[in-house]
């Protein structure tokens, strides 16, 4: 029987997601750089996990040593694809950064066949067309052109290899260790790494927090901890090109809350837009690939 709790977790995640992108966009209004906000998000993120793991899952909380590693790489491709993303947006707009990370099921897509000598059903094709398609008229509108710089292009791309690297490999681990000890051991090595690059006595400012807390609340807790909770379960479930395919949810809601919170005008073509990813999501739900047997993991 087909399993959809994969497909409802990403959808979960996405939604959540969305509303971070306008959030990020409203704090870099606030002067808030991207170095700085991947340093809170991904730092308190990780203090919020290791506080409910030693609450709630005290017996999950440690990993064979050997594990750690790996963790170690996810961590840093975690960070990585939170700062190309916030760069991308910083330069950029929020639905060109969304739209951009989100060629990543692309690249997915094809390691599965390649790689992984998946079957390439035409169910997934067609669901990817769709999708991709409809992502790009939300993001260029009745314009056509994409709301990008040369920078903003690289580092969007840059994003996309990034974002479908760590859930290639993050989708391995869940298999075997419980999907929120993954998370905040990943989260843990990701704010050690990023650290380095943005040192928290520098990101954590009384003046940062008396103005932003709301949002930056929102981004650590909202927008990071529990998205990526759910998206990591989804994987025990469904591929990574499944789950990313359907978090491109993503792209309709940031365009809906650009519009409400930042006032981002969006055209008829836009909605169109928006419409065939929901197309592409409904027509992934046909392939008779996709869905697989849940992965024996306690997540």
């Amino acid at each position: 029987m087909k399993s959809y709790n994969g497909y409802i977790l990403a959808a979960l995640a996405a939604f959540l997601w969305g509303l971070n992108a306008t959030v990020a966009k409203s704090l870099f209004h606030q002067a808030i750089d991207p170095g700085r906000l991947v340093e809170i998000r991904i730092t308190g993120s990780f203090l919020v996990l290791a506080a409910g793991l030693l609450a709630w899952r005290r017996r999950q909380v440690l990993l064979p040593r050997t594990s750690l590693p790996v963790m170690a790489v996810i961590g840093i491709n975690l960070a990585l694809v939170q700062f190309t993303y916030f760069f991308t947006i910083s330069l950029t707009d929020v639905a060109t950064a969304v739209f951009l990370q989100y060629l990543s099921p692309v690249f997915l897509v094809l390691w599965e066949w390649l790689g992984e000598h998946q079957p390439l059903t035409w169910q997934k094709v067609i669901s990817l067309v769709l999708a991709m398609t409809g992502s790009y008229l939300l993001v260029t509108g009745e314009g056509g052109r994409l709301a990008v710089t040369p920078l903003g292009l690289a580092v969007g791309l840059l994003s996309a290899v990034i974002f479908g690297a760590y859930t290639l490999i993050t989708r391995k681990q869940v298999g075997r260790y419980d999907s929120w000890t993954v998370l905040g051991y990943a989260m843990g090595f990701g704010a050690l790494a990023w650290s380095l690059w943005t040192p928290p006595w520098v990101a954590y400012t009384v003046d940062v927090f008396r103005s932003s807390w709301p949002g930056l609340l929102y981004v650590v807790i909202g927008g990071t901890v529990v998205p990526f909770g759910l998206f990591f379960m989804g994987l025990r479930y469904i591929p990574p090109s499944a789950a990313t395919i359907t978090a491109m949810l993503e792209p309709v809601v940031a365009a809906v809350s650009a519009q409400v919170f930042l006032g981002e005008i969006q055209s008829p073509v836009h909605w169109f837009g928006a419409g065939l990813i929901l197309l592409g999501i409904v027509a992934l739900q046909l392939s008779p690939s996709v869905p697989q047997r849940a992965l024996n993991s306690t997540g």
